[in-house]
């Protein structure tokens, strides 16, 4: 029988106050394994045995044999009974007796007790118990939980896509040892946030003026409620009640462990989940209005759109003696690109059968035979004017079409990526334009900035002989733009504006 703030023995004492640290207590406070303490009397030392459920004398109060004084078991005087040594006197959780009991015997009372019996379950843990092992459950239980909400539902898509699509078991394995992998990180993560968790806990504890043992048994609250979480395991339904239950749990363990309020106690607990559910709906939040303005990371999807789209250029080349394609649009007779991948995925309003193809349009054309395909570009290339240098395909603008990559400087652009002024109003584009160069690389610039890179782009083309770029932003659908001709500017004057 130990203190539960310090720690203390407090065998064989007649005082009702812990001696190392003023702490009150009471026997009934505590739990014995039956027949396993003697019970004295605080008058004649009368010694009786608690037989009860939980070593407790039954009943509790009553008149003594010797003296005939009335006690009652809170006044007695309490010693392990002869015979037993201290340690043997305590119940104890079923996770300190998984050796004897098995892992996942005491894995599962655990989950019970954190379930329906939170209060009992912390009171069976000695504050003297090392850290590790509550951290221990709480990693085990903590995997389990993210494999029934993440797991078995990826694991079961894969399934289905690769019967469906008759994909062969050896993708399977890759992709579902993958999935293990990451989400025992994911595992391990929420092992971390229950470390944060407890010092938060443990700091708003303090300042409420309330704990009355350590930081060890917060921990041990929290690691130890996290056995009702593991029901996240069940597939498709459990996480709808395993986290809520946890921290309904972790609150009462944390009151009974700490003997604090349960206001308090719930104030404590629920602060770092409320920040962190206060957290994810702002980056939400953020995320919206980023994709709305096509800024913050929105500002970068286009730069994945034109490294997709620069790298299958040179891909390209690499396959034909170091010469870029004729037309975009190889690239989907090649099997390189699909339609969608001429389209900007930041929030354009460009649409595949808004992107003109010959007589056709981008979405009929993907759905025509090779052969048909290739007529198409062959009559479209044969249409277009002398010294073309730029045509616009989509959300892309390409530049000196079927040339050498091997006698190009690498600076030079290869395509740029901005939407079609025609189909996004200024306020739904991304207030970025992307250029893929010769070397597969691309660069990010500030509309604003633009005409200043355009300048310098020139002047590399002068150097490299080749004629001068119009500004890209103002060619629109099915422009062909040669050498020397004058673009409009009215799509430029639309780009910058915000």
């Amino acid at each position: 029988m130990q203190c539960k703030t310090c720690g203390y023995r407090l065998w064989n004492l007649v005082s009702r106050v812990c001696p190392e640290c003023n702490a009150p207590f009471v026997p009934s406070d505590f739990e014995f394994l039956p027949n396993s303490v003697q019970f004295g009397c605080p008058h004649c030392n009368q010694t009786y045995y608690g037989t009860g459920e939980n070593g407790e004398l039954q009943p509790p109060a009553f008149e003594c044999v010797q003296c005939r004084q009335h006690i009652h078991m809170n006044e007695m005087i309490l010693l392990p009974a002869p015979g037993v040594e201290e340690d043997e006197t305590r119940l104890v959780s079923p996770w300190a007796e998984r050796k004897k009991i098995g892992r996942f015997r005491a894995w599962f009372k655990m989950i019970g007790g954190a379930l329906f019996a939170p209060g009992q379950l912390i009171n069976k843990v000695p504050i003297e118990d090392p850290l590790r092992q509550a951290f221990h459950f709480c990693t085990i239980s903590s995997w389990v939980a993210v494999m029934g909400i993440f797991l078995f539902p990826a694991l079961m898509g894969l399934f289905i896509g690769a019967s469906a699509s008759g994909g062969g078991g050896s993708l399977l394995v890759g992709l579902g040892a993958g999935l293990v992998v990451g989400l025992l990180g994911v595992g391990f993560a929420l092992v971390l946030f229950v470390a944060v968790w407890g010092a938060l806990t443990q700091a708003l504890l303090h300042v409420f003026g309330a704990p009355t043992a350590g930081i060890r048994r917060t921990y041990q609250a929290l690691c130890y409620s996290s056995g009702a979480n593991a029901i996240s395991g069940i597939p498709f339904v459990g996480y709808w009640a395993g986290i809520p239950w946890w921290v309904v749990s972790a609150i009462i363990m944390v009151k009974d462990g700490q003997r604090v309020s349960g206001f308090k106690a719930s104030v404590a607990v629920l602060a770092l989940p409320l920040f962190s559910i206060a957290g994810v709906v702002g980056f939400y939040v953020w995320l919206f209005m980023s994709m709305a303005s096509g800024t913050g990371i929105f500002s970068g999807m286009g730069s994945l759109d034109t490294q997709l789209m620069a790298s299958t250029i040179n891909f390209y080349a690499d396959a034909n003696q170091g010469r870029s394609p004729d037309h975009g649009a190889s690239l989907i007779v090649q099997g390189y690109l699909d339609a969608g991948n001429f389209v900007s995925s930041t929030l354009s309003n460009t649409t595949t059968g808004t992107i003109p193809i010959g007589t056709t349009n981008l979405q009929a054309f993907e759905e025509l035979s090779a052969e048909e395909q290739q007529q198409v570009l062959e009559a479209e290339i044969a249409s277009w004017p002398p010294a073309t240098i730029a045509y616009r395909i989509g959300d892309f603008v390409f530049i000196d079409p079927g040339t050498d990559h091997s006698n190009r400087d690498a600076g030079l652009w290869d395509l740029v990526g901005c939407m079609d002024p025609d189909q996004n109003a200024p306020g739904a584009r991304t207030p970025y334009v992307h250029v893929g160069k010769v070397d597969g690389t691309i660069s990010a610039f500030p509309i604003g900035a633009f005409p200043s890179e355009l300048v310098a782009q020139n002047l590399l083309r002068r150097e490299s002989g080749l004629p001068t770029l119009p500004d890209p932003l103002t060619i629109r659908q099915g422009s062909r733009i040669a050498a020397g001709t004058d673009v409009d500017d009215s799509a430029t004057e639309l780009n910058n504006e915000d």
